[in-house]
C-alpha cells in the first residue's frame, strides 16, 4: 500500500463511514446494486458475525473510499462451501479499477486463509455492469447463469448475471 492508504476490516462498531459511502454508490449507480437506499437491509451491517464473513474497506488518508463484503453460507450445511461477494463499491473515480483490484485480491486471500472450506466465491451482478464483469473476469470468475428481468428500477427491468470463482488450494490472487 502507498503512504496513508490501507485495506482494513470494517466492523459494525468501527465502520469508518461505511453506510454513507454505500448510500453514495447506491444513488450514483442504482443499476449496479440489488439494494436500494430505501431497503431496510441497507441499515443492517452485513457482517456482524466474523464466523460468517467480513467486510473490507479501502482507507485513503483515513477516508473510506471503497468497500466489499464476503459472506459464507455456513449456516446451510449443503452450501457451506459457497461464499458470496456483495456490496462492492469504490468511490474514487480515477483510481476505481486499481482500488477494486486491491480489495478483491485481499478478499480472495482472506477467504483462502480464514475459510478453507469455501470452494466457490460467487457474485451476482447486473448484466449491464460491464466494468464490474471485466473485473471479476480478470480474477477468473466464470459466468454461470443469467436471470432475465430480476432487478427492477422503477418501470425498468435488468438482467442479473451470476459469476463464480472456483478456488483451489494452490491458487493465489
Amino acid at each position: 500500500m502507498r503512504g496513508d492508504a490501507s485495506i482494513v476490516i470494517v466492523k459494525n462498531n468501527h465502520d469508518h463511514g461505511y453506510l454513507d459511502l454505500l448510500k453514495c454508490g447506491l444513488e450514483i449507480f442504482p443499476e449496479n446494486f440489488t439494494l436500494s437506499p430505501q431497503d431496510p437491509a441497507l441499515h443492517e451491517f452485513p457482517t456482524k458475525n466474523p464466523l460468517k464473513g467480513f467486510t473490507l474497506g479501502y482507507l485513503n488518508r483515513g477516508v473510506l473510499c471503497g468497500v466489499v463484503t464476503f459472506t459464507v453460507m455456513n449456516d446451510h450445511a449443503k452450501l457451506s462451501h459457497v461464499g458470496e461477494i456483495s456490496r462492492m463499491y469504490v468511490a474514487n473515480e480515477g483510481k476505481r479499477p486499481a482500488l477494486a483490484n486491491r480489495l478483491l485480491v485481499t478478499l480472495v486471500r482472506m477467504v483462502q486463509e480464514e475459510f478453507p472450506g469455501v470452494l466457490w466465491i460467487r457474485v451476482k451482478i447486473a448484466s449491464i455492469n460491464n466494468k464490474g464483469k471485466r473485473l471479476y473476469t480478470k480474477f477468473k470468475f466464470q459466468l454461470t447463469t443469467t436471470e432475465n428481468n430480476v432487478i427492477r428500477i422503477g418501470n425498468r427491468f435488468l438482467d442479473e448475471d451470476t459469476m463464480v470463482l472456483t478456488l483451489t488450494k494452490s491458487q493465489s490472487p
